[in-house]
């Protein structure tokens, strides 16, 4: 399988728990996460957002710089899946993930400051 950066806490997570907190790509709380695809041009991303998903939901104390972080963890893991996945879709990919990475990082504050 694929090594994606994944924090302990995620890992530590059940079946039942990641369902609760991950929806794949899109807020779960907005009608952005109805129309977001969980995949660029055929390849799931659906574990690089669902990890991005949980880095956001935690209700310790955050800071932006540890937002920031969760957007470049994002943005890696999609890389990595572009990467292990065939090269000829692969500019078209990493193009799409900027995207989605530039998306979180300037439209995600209020999912990533709810409840905290």
């Amino acid at each position: 399988m694929l090594k994606l950066f994944e924090p302990e806490g995620y890992k530590a997570l059940t079946a039942a728990e990641k369902s609760k907190i991950c929806n794949g790509c899109g807020s779960k709380n907005s009608i952005s996460g109805l129309f977001t695809p969980s995949t660029l041009y055929g390849l799931s991303i659906e574990r690089s957002c669902n990890i991005h998903d949980w880095q956001y939901s935690q209700p310790y104390p955050k800071t932006v710089v540890e937002k920031e972080a969760a957007d470049r963890i994002f943005l890696n893991n999609m890389n990595r899946q572009i990467e292990a996945a065939s090269k000829w879709l692969r500019w078209l990919r990493k193009r799409r993930a900027l995207k989605y990475y530039f998306a979180v990082k300037w439209f995600g504050s209020t999912a990533f400051w709810d409840k905290k």
